[in-house]
Order: C-alpha cells, then structure tokens, then sequence
C-alpha cells in the first residue's frame, strides 16, 4: 500500500535458455527510502528459462550431409530459443548417389517417407 492505495507491480518474464530457473525477479531499479518515486509502480525482470516458447518442429532445421558411399546423414539443429516440448528428432542415414534419396523419419508416431 502506498498512501492508502494499492501499489502496482509489473513482471516481465524474458526467455533466457541458460538462466538458472531457481532464481526469482530481480528489479529494474532500486527503490531507496525517502525516494519520492516509492509509491511509483515496482516493475521486475525475470529471466528464466521457463519463460520460453515450447520446441516445436519449426525450431529445428534440417541438416544433410555429402554423400558418401551411397549414404549421407541428416541431423537436426535448433535454430531458436525454446524449451521442452518437441525433442529434437532423431539423425538418420538415407540412400542417396542415384539423384533420388530416400528418407525415413518417424513423427510423432507418423512415419513420413520422403522420395
């Protein structure tokens, strides 16, 4: 309470992948007693790791090799910040050299095959 009245807070939540989830907020600015901007709304910062967005499959791109011996490997990287939800999908080996490659991936349960 500030002069009676509620006082207003504000937290802003910024993803930050390599933060340590246990920590809190921290403020934005000190507020020191006898500071004429104390009854002024407390606004936070909490960067966490929590704050963001869950993986999903349009967070990875797809990486293929050269070919070599009639194989190559596709890898997946992620390619931004997210957290949790879809892991990233498993490297595989497809035949290639013959100007078609054949992939085989499995989804989510859903086995897609690429010609």
């Amino acid at each position: 309470m500030c002069g009676g009245q509620p006082r207003e807070s504000f937290v802003t939540l910024k993803c930050d992948i390599e933060g340590d989830a246990t920590l809190g907020p921290h403020a934005l600015k000190e507020i020191q007693a006898g500071d004429s901007s104390r009854c002024a709304p407390v606004r936070l910062e909490w960067q966490t790791p929590h704050a963001c967005p869950l993986c999903s499959l349009a967070d990875y791109a797809m990486a293929v090799s050269d070919c070599s011996g009639g194989t190559r490997a596709v890898t997946y990287i992620k390619r931004s910040l997210c957290m949790g939800g879809l892991p990233v999908p498993s490297s595989t080996t497809e035949i290639c050299g013959s100007g078609i490659a054949i992939g085989v991936w499995v989804v989510g349960g859903l086995m897609i095959v690429c010609l």
